[in-house]
Formats: structure tokens, sequence, C-alpha cells
């Protein structure tokens, strides 16, 4: 949904991949896993399920990238409760007029900055071993919001804010 006007078509892994996968973690050829931008593992699961439970299935180390707009309470502790090593949350700007212009159809910023205190607060409770990076994409129209976004992080505690200079989807 939130690339959808970017691409004609989409794809994702079907049960032979996920086989290959948990094969290969099983014979210890995959040691560790992560997800990336281009499909959010929440927003997957959200939509079609158990994404989550087929990467914590392979019993292995792994990370995420996500936008956090589906980081429920739920997906938090199930999160917490696994292999998880670490989480990068895509910020794109923390103007919450221009949020939905850069990340469209995503829920309004307050609800996804809730989501993202809500999952830190747990992992400081719980898992302080897991690493938390807020991504942020450097734009013009961005920089004026990138010391709120290490003012977020400092409030949070023991998170990483990185500037990404450039994205390219289309």
């Amino acid at each position: 949904m939130w690339s959808r006007h970017t691409r004609t078509t989409a794809a994702e892994m079907g049960d032979t991949e996920w086989a290959e996968l948990t094969r290969a973690a099983g014979d210890g050829a995959l040691r560790h896993i992560r997800s990336d931008y281009s499909g959010d593992l929440f927003f997957a699961d959200e939509r079609r399920g158990s994404w989550l439970e087929r990467i914590t299935a392979l019993d292995l180390p792994f990370g995420i990238d996500t936008h956090a707009n589906d980081l429920t309470d739920g997906r938090s502790r199930r999160l917490l409760a696994s292999r998880l090593t670490s989480i990068n949350m895509s910020l794109d700007t923390l103007d919450a007029d221009d949020y939905p212009r850069i990340r469209r159809g995503a829920r309004p910023l307050a609800e996804v900055l809730d989501n993202i205190r809500r999952f830190v607060d747990l992992r400081n409770r719980l898992r302080p071993d897991v690493e938390v990076v807020l991504s942020y994409v450097l734009m013009r129209r961005t920089l004026d919001t990138l010391d709120e976004a290490i003012a977020l992080a400092a409030e949070l505690g023991r998170c990483s804010v990185i500037g990404n200079h450039l994205q390219v989807y289309t």
C-alpha cells in the first residue's frame, strides 16, 4: 500500500521460498535474517498473517526494518520474546502535516510515534539488548525537523538516529 503508486506488480514469498529458508536455517547455512524496506513485515503480517510467526519459527537472530505503522503492542511483545537483535524504524519526517505526503496511506504521525514509544518502553524493560534505530530521510523539506528526531531518540533512551541522504523508489 505504501509504495503501491510506484509499482505495477507485486510479489511475495510463497511456501517454496519459506521452505528453502527453513531448510537453510535448520542446516546451519543461514545464521541471521533481516527484513528490508521494500515490504514492511508488519504490514504484510496485518494483511496476510503468519509472516512474523514464520520468521520467529526459523529460530535465528533477526532484524527488522519497519515504518512502525502496524507495530502493535502484541507484535512488540512477540518480537521481544523472540530472537530479535535490532529494529530500524523509518520516520521520514516529524512534521505531522508533511508525514502523510511522504508516507502515503500511513496512520497519523502521532499514532506511529505512540507505537514507537510503546515498543521502546517495552524494550527498555524486557530486552535492553535489542538495538533500536530511528532512520530519517534527509531532504530539504525534512531538515528542519532533524533536531526533533534526535531529541526523540534521546527521550526514548538508548536509540540511534541514522540520516539517509538518498532514497530512490521510482
